[in-house]
Order: C-alpha cells, then structure tokens, then sequence
C-alpha cells in the first residue's frame, strides 16, 4: 500500500524536520493540529515559521520510496483549526463535570 511522506519545514532554521508517513493530506494536517495543541511543541509557539510539505509517497509493499515537493499548508494556516477542537474539547470537559456534579 502506497502512503504518503510529509515533513515540516523550517523556514527560519532553514531545514526539513524528521518525516513522518500517513494516509493523505487530511490525516497529515489532522497531525499537525494536533501538535499545535500541545503547548511542548515547538508548532504551537511560532506556527507561522512552519510549513508542511508531502515529501514522497512510501510503498509498504514493494519497499519502494518516490521523491516529490509538494507543499500542503502553511502551519499557521492550522491554528484556527486547533482552536475550534480546543473548544470543543473544552465544552466536552464541561458537559462531564456537569454531569458528574
């Protein structure tokens, strides 16, 4: 099965970080929101400093690795994403205090 490589770039170090392989785009830019929740995480102090690119796609079977240059997004394009889940999540916290209480 053929997946998909991304990497972050970034553009102030001027480097690509360690990939990473998923299914597609939305599964990769689902990762990366996930990272700009973590407040660890270097993505959610300077996102516009990121950018996440689709490096190559992997083959799982054959062993095969194929080199392209696509970008995806932006990180910061990303954050207003990660807000709307923090709120949800937020709200979902609430419902079970609420519930518990």
């Amino acid at each position: 099965m053929k997946n998909n490589m991304y990497s972050v770039y970034d553009q102030k170090a001027g480097y690509y970080m360690a990939p990473f392989v998923t299914q597609n785009h939305d599964t990769a830019k689902r990762m990366i929101v996930n990272a700009i929740i973590d407040p660890n995480s270097s993505l959610s102090l300077c996102p516009e400093d990121y950018s996440l690119f689709m490096i190559g796609t992997f083959d799982d079977e054959h062993g095969i690795v194929s080199n392209e240059n696509e970008l995806v997004c932006n990180v910061v394009e990303m954050v207003q994403v990660a807000r709307e889940k923090q709120k949800v999540f937020k709200q979902i916290d609430l419902f079970e205090e609420n519930k518990d209480g």
